[in-house]
């Protein structure tokens, strides 16, 4: 997750990396974008695919656990609040929807389920998607989620990768020196991230 301000006041930090929060449905669906509106509608349990897209498969909701920065990032975006917050208030994620913790497993249940609808890191969807996992992830608001788009911020969901620290000493300085050389970018990205280089 990205630092809270508070945490910023007491804490040294450099930003390595940015991930992005994606939304995902089994590759059966039409669908191929889909807007803030429509997850709102969707994940309240108000609206249905066959409403959307005529698709006949009712929709069937993946969520995360509370605790898990997926979900933060979510009803930060969406406005929503898990129905499992304490004392959540507002428009809330349909109860329907199935909770699980990892990335791993809402990919599974979307992939096997054509009425599937999920939200997972963006390097994960991607890496699952190359190795034939039947999911396509969806553009939002009509942005395509891609290094780029991420990087300058127009794509509309966004956190920080951080090392945190409270001095910088001289075993830290020698580790951002790695990881900021052209082969420790490399691994940012091979580990889901969209490396930020020397910023």
């Amino acid at each position: 997750r990205s630092l809270r301000a508070e945490e910023k006041v007491d804490l040294l930090y450099t930003t390595l990396g940015l991930a992005t929060l994606v939304f995902i449905v089994n590759e059966a669906n039409p669908q191929q974008s889909i807007s803030k509106a429509q997850l709102i509608s969707l994940y309240t349990g108000r609206t249905q695919w066959q409403q959307l897209n005529g698709f006949p498969w009712p929709v069937q909701l993946v969520s995360k656990e509370v605790g898990r920065s997926t979900l933060d990032l979510f009803e930060a975006f969406s406005g929503l609040k898990s129905p499992d917050r304490v004392g959540a208030v507002g428009l809330l994620i349909s109860r329907s929807a199935t909770v699980i913790g990892s990335n791993l497993e809402s990919l599974t249940l979307v992939g096997g389920q054509h009425g599937g609808l999920g939200y997972v890191s963006f390097g994960t969807a991607a890496s699952f998607v190359k190795q034939g996992m039947p999911i396509r992830i969806m553009q939002l608001d009509g942005i395509t989620p891609s290094a780029q788009t991420i990087q300058s911020g127009q794509y509309p969901i966004r956190r920080e990768l951080n090392l945190v620290y409270r001095e910088k000493t001289p075993a830290i300085e020698a580790l951002l020196s790695v990881l900021k050389t052209s082969r420790g970018q490399a691994v940012i990205n091979q580990a889901g991230f969209i490396a930020v280089g020397n910023r």
